[in-house]
C-alpha cells in the first residue's frame, strides 16, 4: 500500500458523494444480474438521506480512501 493512501472518517458533508459512488457501484457491478428497473430506479437522493439517518443516529461510521489529500 502506498504511503500517501490513508482512511479517514467521513463526515456529514461527503454523505451524497457516498451515496452517488454506491449507486454508481450497484449499477456497474449488478448490470446484468438484478433487474435494470431496480438498478435504474436508484436515487443518490434516496440513499443520502438513508445514509444521513445511520449517521445522525451513530449507527454506521463511514471510512473514505484518499490518495494524496483527494
Amino acid at each position: 500500500m502506498k504511503d500517501d493512501l490513508q482512511f479517514i472518517r467521513a463526515g456529514r458533508e461527503e454523505l451524497f458523494e457516498i451515496a452517488v459512488f454506491l449507486d454508481d457501484c450497484w449499477r456497474a457491478e449488478y448490470r446484468g444480474i438484478v433487474a435494470d428497473a431496480y438498478l435504474d430506479a436508484l436515487s443518490a437522493a434516496v440513499r443520502h438521506r438513508k445514509l444521513s439517518a445511520r449517521y445522525e443516529e451513530d449507527v454506521s461510521e463511514f471510512l473514505m480512501m484518499v490518495d494524496a489529500g483527494k
